[in-house]
């Protein structure tokens, strides 16, 4: 049964994830530029972290949560609560963001892979997680909310599939229809794919680029 902490960081998780997916369909159905849309959304989500930190310490994106599990800073079993409530959350958010711009709240959409996309999420993926991981591990902590908003806006404009980075609302968005953000079923289970592979290649990075990822080695002085 988890404790009173556990249950608010699960509740944490849900509401911070609907209100990015409700950001991200809202912005997008906007038919605004693909910078504005790109700064909505990572925005949205630097500022759910900053709401979240502190003892709470969110993840917001199952992307995330699997880097952890992997890197042995979170039990898979409280993992896995974390990721059913962050896809919770996206569903959710994604269906209410289609309520608000008057589009259809639940329909299965078809698109199509287009050219660049998969691995624009394998790179998005791959430095947002990297970023994190490295910020953490460094204890520079208070910096995550601000590397978050500066990859995924940048992120966001030059990929060809926005950057979505985050498994959560991937699901969300394969199930609306004519709000502008959505993506296709087989679509999305690729894009997930990739987002995984991403997760791989930041853990990587943490481990022989930056090195920040490695066990630190007991040093021990010789007498």
């Amino acid at each position: 049964m988890p404790d009173s902490s556990s249950i608010r960081r699960l509740i944490a998780e849900f509401f911070g994830t609907a209100i990015i997916g409700v950001a991200t369909i809202g912005v997008t159905a906007s038919q605004q530029s693909s910078v504005y849309v790109s700064l909505v959304i990572a925005g949205t989500w630097a500022l759910m972290l900053l709401l979240f930190s502190g003892s709470l310490n969110v993840h917001l994106n199952p992307a995330l949560t699997f880097f952890y599990i992997a890197r042995s800073k979170l039990k898979a079993r409280v993992g896995s609560l974390i990721v059913l409530a962050q896809v919770a959350g996206g569903v959710l958010g994604v269906w209410l963001g289609s309520l608000l711009g008057g589009h259809n709240w639940w329909q299965v959409s078809a698109h199509n892979i287009s050219n660049g996309q998969l691995l624009s999420e394998i790179i998005a993926t791959a430095v947002l997680v990297w970023f994190i991981g490295h910020l953490g591990e460094t204890k520079q902590d208070s910096l995550i909310p601000v590397a978050v908003l500066g990859w995924l806006f940048v992120a966001g404009v030059f990929t060809s599939s926005g950057a979505v980075s985050n498994p959560a609302l991937t699901i969300g968005r394969m199930f609306t229809s004519d709000a502008g953000a959505e993506i296709g079923v087989q679509q999305g289970a690729l894009y997930i794919l990739a987002q995984m592979a991403g997760v791989c290649l930041g853990l990587l990075g943490m481990m022989f680029v930056t090195k920040s990822g490695r066990a630190k080695g007991k040093k021990k002085l010789k007498k």
